[in-house]
């Protein structure tokens, strides 16, 4: 939904954005950025792969580009399996 807090980050993120900037003026939490962090350092806690949530995680934390992240994810070799939770 366009009333998401978390469609409203991404969506901010996409017209470049940065996180900081975003927080700043947002009245409200946007779970999804603390739900990666959390998963971030479970996948690795467990050894698992989990390519796009460590893009998410490089896009907030990292200032990884949304258009590098999606090529790498679009370029994710079809034989290599990825965890599931």
């Amino acid at each position: 939904s366009t009333l998401s807090r978390n469609f409203t980050v991404g969506y901010r993120l996409a017209k470049g954005e940065k996180l900081e900037e975003i927080q700043a003026n947002m009245e409200e939490v946007a779970e999804g950025i603390n739900t990666v962090r959390l998963m971030k350092a479970f996948v690795e806690g467990t050894g698992m792969r989990a390519p796009i949530t460590e893009n998410l995680y490089k896009v907030l934390f990292e200032d990884l580009k949304i258009e590098e992240a999606l090529q790498y994810l679009m370029k994710y070799p079809f034989s290599v399996d990825v965890d599931f939770l």
